[in-house]
């Protein structure tokens, strides 16, 4: 986005532009005209890149309702949305899953774990004489029910891609607070984010199907790239925006440096970790739960998380206030 004015190369290793984020049509989606998300889709804080990017370009944008997610952000506006709490029996599959709404308050164990976790932000990490995890600060909290651990676990640590065991405390806080900072909020874009790609590649020079292999950066007048066909491009500068895993040694694909990146670049790469992630999107004929939902979490299911969606989309829009126009001056 701030290149566009430069003179510059794009190197991109997959046939798309965008990553993760990928959109997909398909005549059995209600919605045939905007699609759906295969990749990310939720655009995180009301301060961030896209939201405002978003604001400027007057995309259609609406709000959702996270309270089942376990984002760190306890939602006070009830009316946006309805989120729910799935617990179901892992050994007795005949069994139909117990269903709580978020603002249930027959179990104790529940509302205590997302007090714990919606108050992280308020502790000091200062205060924290040695770092641990997100499990353990639990555990010290008193929650040993295992249906509530797993709740934190699906709804709170997958969101960061993480597990509580490996989730560091001071870390989670830092977020925590970062996350207020930037405004909170969670929203979902009408076209998608792949409609935010379409916009930002225009009129950019982009080579596709081009994974760089190696970067030589020996030389004190240029840098030489190659890339996985042999072609080599000399550079003054180059921002490498890959994915962590692809600066790992132990990685086939990884992109080799000459000489080697320092020592302490290296350690912080390796101490990194990148999960998986699979999704899964499913469609039916007919809408059989409550149409203001938004989202649950599941305990006991192979799905950790379910996000919903309609053709008429879920969510309140977002109204964005409208720029002032400048005054013309008169001409005298």
């Amino acid at each position: 986005h701030l290149l566009k004015d430069q003179k510059h190369l794009i190197l991109e290793a997959n046939g798309e532009v965008g990553g993760r984020i990928r959109g997909f049509k398909h005549e059995s989606l209600p919605w045939k005209s905007l699609g759906v998300d295969l990749g990310a889709e939720i655009v995180h804080l009301e301060n961030s890149f896209i939201h405002k990017l978003s604001e400027e370009k007057g995309w259609l944008t609406r709000e959702l309702f996270t309270w089942a997610q376990g984002d760190g952000e306890h939602p006070e506006d009830h009316t946006l949305g309805l989120a729910l709490y799935s617990f179901a029996d892992p050994k007795n599959s005949r069994q139909p899953p117990t269903i709580l709404r978020h603002d249930d308050k027959t179990r104790k164990e529940i509302n205590h774990v997302n007090e714990l976790l919606w108050g992280i932000e308020e502790l000091d990490p200062k205060k924290l004489k040695n770092d641990y995890s997100l499990l353990q600060y639990l555990h010290d909290n008193g929650v040993e029910n295992k249906e509530a651990i797993e709740l934190a676990e699906n709804g709170f640590a997958n969101t960061l891609c993480a597990r509580l065991s490996t989730l560091s405390l001071k870390d989670t806080i830092t977020l925590g607070r970062k996350w207020s900072e930037q405004g909170g909020g969670d929203f979902r874009l009408d076209k998608g984010m792949s409609h935010v790609i379409r916009f930002l590649k225009k009129g950019l020079n982009i080579k596709t199907n081009s994974p760089v292999t190696s970067i030589d950066y020996s030389n004190k007048n240029h840098i030489l790239i190659t890339d996985a066909h042999g072609t080599q491009y000399k550079t003054k500068k180059v921002v490498v925006a890959v994915p962590i895993t692809l600066l790992k040694t132990e990685i086939k694909e990884s992109i080799r440096f000459y000489p080697e990146l320092s020592p302490a670049k290296r350690n912080a790469i390796q101490l990194i970790r990148m999960e998986n992630a699979i999704k899964i999107v499913m469609v039916f004929d007919a809408c059989f739960w409550p149409k203001d939902l938004h989202g649950m979490i599941c305990v006991g299911s192979f799905l950790p998380e379910i996000w919903f969606d309609m053709p008429d989309r879920v969510g309140r829009e977002v109204e964005y206030k409208k720029p002032r126009q400048k005054k013309k001056k008169k001409k005298k």
